[in-house]
Order: structure tokens, then C-alpha cells, then sequence
């Protein structure tokens, strides 16, 4: 692991291609530009000293709250060591000195550069080339992202991802699945006892997460309920549907004219007519998209029922 967050100085434009930055007790110097979101950017970075490439994600933060939650999304990282799991290489606090206007933080993080690109890049290939993934490839994959969510999901205080997707999958050389994207992580248990704390949440989920892989109580929070890491279930049953098919469960609704929050609130899922996939795959997803919550698996019965499905096969 790295160095913990630290603060360091840095001149508004210094950190530019070409350019170096020093986090934690190393030298990157900045390559070029690899992804950029609402919240972060994505660079490629190559250590001064050893010349190894990394990726290393920027987040812009021009409030406190927000140097906050980047600094939280690090120290969630920090708390696995697991192959399923994206580890923090390292870290610390840019401070950026404008000429005008108030001054802001970069909170950074260095990690492994995963050549092979995301699950979704790979799955979108073979799509391509006119293939599905073969079952026991597609189920190794799935149950490699099951295990990272059983490290979260079975800590004393459970943590919830929230934004399970084929996107947010990093595929190592080796083809281990690799959890990224911590932005979006909740605590495991969020008991909501009125319309304000609901509304809050469900402004949380629409920022952080994604609609087609968004869970019904999260589209639409209850005043009273209490939210569960049940949300990774749903997402991982879309995320499974969405490595076997290219598309989520919900989202050709929508594209013939559907509501796609009340197609995602109904929960009625269809599979394609030429389906290259046994009634064990459909099962898996079915169990896990369920509309109740308490009626969808733990991660433990994910797991289990996936390893029988690679058994059987």
C-alpha cells in the first residue's frame, strides 16, 4: 500500500501531459488522458523512477464536502487486499492555487493500469465478432465479481457499492475480474424514516449510480424503509444479464417507448429468442432481480449458486 493523504502544493496548470506531480513518496509524470467523468478524470502516468505506467484518477473537489467523500472513496479502497478488488498504489491531496477565484483540492489516487480495458470493452468484442461469452467463461467472470462484493458485503459494517456494472470491471491480464469505482460506496444498512431522508437518498443514487442498473428502491425511495446491500443484487443480476447479452434488462423497453424507471419498478424480465445460455443462467438472474428486496439473495447464495452452475456444466 501507499502513503496515507497527505497535502501537497500545486500551481493551477502545473499537472498537465508532460508535466510531473509527486503523490505520497513517488514521481509520476503525466502521459496523456485516458477517461473523464462527472466527478473525476482518468490519466496515464508513468513513474519517474522505475518507469512503470499507472492510471492515476483526479477529483476536482471545491468544497469540503467533496474533498471529503474523495478522501472517503480512498480509505474505502485501503480496506481490501484482494485480488477482486482495485488496490490504491498511492495516494494524497493536491492543493490548487488559483490566481482568481477560491482555491481547490485534487484528491488523487494512483492505481494498476489495466491494459485489457474494462468487462464491458471485452464483452462489447465478442459481441463484435458475433459470439457470446462461453457459460463457464461468463459465470468465472460473474462469480470474480461476486467475491470482491462478499469481501463488502460481509464486513462487520457491511458496505454497499451501489453501481455494479460491467463498466466498472477492470480485467487483469490474467482475465481476474477487477472491482473498481468506489465513488458510489454506501454504508450497508441506511435505515430512511421520512420523505426528506428519502429524497436525499434518492438524490444520492441518481449522482452516483446508473439507471438501468439502478434497484426499484432506489428509483423511487420509500419514506420508511430501510436500504440493504439487496441493492448490489439487483445490479449484479443486470450485470450478469448485461455480460450474457449486451444490453440490460430493461433498457429495449425503453428504446420502444417504456418508461424505464416503472419498466425497472414492474421488474418483468425477458430473455432473446436465440439464447445460447442454459435455464441455470436464467434462473441466476431471475433470482437476483427481484422487485422485493427480501426476496433476493445474499451474496453468500449468489456465490453458491453460481459455483453449482460451473459444477453442472
Amino acid at each position: 500500500m501507499g502513503q496515507g493523504l497527505g497535502v501537497l502544493d500545486c500551481l493551477a496548470g502545473v499537472v498537465g501531459n508532460g508535466q510531473t506531480v509527486e503523490v505520497g513518496s513517488r514521481r509520476f509524470s503525466i502521459r496523456k488522458r485516458l477517461a473523464t467523468g462527472g466527478f473525476s478524470n482518468v490519466d496515464l502516468v508513468c513513474d519517474v523512477q522505475t518507469k512503470d505506467m499507472y492510471a492515476m484518477k483526479r477529483m476536482l473537489c471545491t468544497e469540503k464536502a467533496e474533498v471529503q467523500r474523495a478522501k472517503a472513496e480512498v480509505e474505502y479502497y485501503r480496506l481490501f487486499d484482494h485480488p477482486n478488488i482495485i488496490q490504491v498504489v498511492e495516494s494524497g491531496v493536491l492543493s490548487l492555487r488559483r490566481n482568481q477565484g477560491a482555491p481547490s483540492q485534487e484528491v488523487v489516487c494512483v492505481f494498476p493500469l489495466y491494459e485489457r480495458g474494462t468487462l464491458l470493452d471485452y464483452v462489447a468484442h465478442v459481441h463484435e465478432q458475433g459470439g457470446y461469452l462461453p457459460e463457464h467463461e461468463l459465470l468465472t467472470l460473474f462469480k470474480g465479481i461476486c467475491l470482491a462484493l462478499d469481501q463488502m458485503h460481509t464486513r462487520v459494517e457491511p458496505l454497499c457499492h451501489r453501481d455494479i456494472k460491467p463498466g466498472n470491471v477492470l480485467l487483469a491480464r490474467d482475465g481476474t475480474p477487477v472491482l473498481m469505482d468506489f465513488g458510489s460506496v454506501e454504508k450497508g444498512v441506511i435505515d430512511v424514516a421520512s420523505r426528506k431522508e428519502a429524497i436525499a437518498q434518492q438524490d444520492i443514487a441518481s449522482e452516483r449510480t446508473t439507471l438501468p442498473f439502478r434497484p426499484p428502491e432506489l428509483v423511487d425511495v420509500p419514506s420508511r424503509c430501510t436500504l440493504t446491500t439487496a441493492i448490489d443484487i439487483w445490479s449484479l443480476g443486470c450485470t450478469l444479464y448485461s455480460m450474457a447479452y449486451l444490453d440490460t434488462p430493461f433498457e429495449h423497453l425503453n428504446a420502444q417507448g417504456a418508461s424505464l424507471p416503472l419498466a425497472i419498478a414492474q421488474g418483468k424480465v425477458s430473455f432473446p429468442t436465440n439464447d445460447p445460455y442454459t435455464q441455470r443462467v436464467r434462473d441466476l438472474i431471475l433470482s437476483m432481480i427481484q422487485v422485493d428486496p427480501s426476496q433476493r439473495p445474499t451474496i453468500a447464495q449468489v456465490l453458491e449458486r453460481t459455483t453449482e452452475a460451473l459444477q453442472a456444466l
